[in-house]
């Protein structure tokens, strides 16, 4: 997520954060794979300079890549593997059965504080939900992830290998497994009120196109 990069409109990124590293399959205070720092990083121009259109933590591009160093020659995704992504709406579909709404069968993974002190990946599956907030693009799904979660992956058919169909089975028209089309952004600071977890959209717009 952008706002773990920087604040929105905070300007250049010597006015960001710094010092990112990355600990993959963190589980409270081990460190299987231990901890990868980065190399370099990208933010869309719009958050950086406050010109992304929407309301509060609501923005259409709360979005950044960091690169990680590599160690020993590798990249971490060398070890542990890769996801792919989709964008512009990818994985989701709208039919009468879900009041026409756009919507994609989502697992999102995060450390929120919530739980465990943040100690501990959490999971989250449900169906999400393509919609605008002032003019922002964004994904929704009720989850109780709170502060903490920023910048996890939101993932379609979320799996290790497709499996092996018996008896004729098939299917259908699946989509590759691991896509991941969406990071955590915002949701509702309050514990104890409705669950709400939202995401900026991959998708191509014309503030970063």
């Amino acid at each position: 997520a952008a706002h773990c990069i920087q604040n929105f409109g905070s300007g250049s990124i010597s006015h960001g954060f710094s010092g990112w590293t990355f600990t993959p399959a963190y589980y409270n205070g081990l460190a299987p794979y231990g901890s990868w720092g980065w190399q370099a990083l990208v933010r869309p121009a719009s958050w950086a300079y406050g010109t992304d259109i929407g309301s509060g933590a609501a923005r259409d591009n709360d979005l950044a890549v960091i690169i990680l160093r590599k160690k020993s020659g590798k990249f971490i995704g060398d070890i542990t593997g890769y996801f792919t992504y989709g964008w512009n709406n990818y994985s989701f579909v709208r039919s009468s059965k879900t009041g026409n709404l756009w919507t994609a069968s989502l697992t999102t993974l995060g450390y929120p504080g919530l739980m465990d002190s943040g100690r501990i990946m959490q999971r989250s599956d449900g169906p999400s939900y393509l919609t605008t907030i002032n003019g922002a693009g964004q994904i929704y799904q009720g989850s109780n992830f709170t502060g903490g979660s920023s910048g996890g992956p939101w993932i379609a058919n979320f799996g290790y290998q497709n499996p092996n169909f018996s008896g004729g089975a098939s299917s259908g028209s699946a989509a590759a497994n691991n896509v991941i089309v969406g990071v955590t952004s915002w949701g509702a600071s309050d514990p104890n009120a409705p669950k709400d977890n939202w995401s900026s959209q991959f998708r191509q717009n014309t503030r970063y196109p």
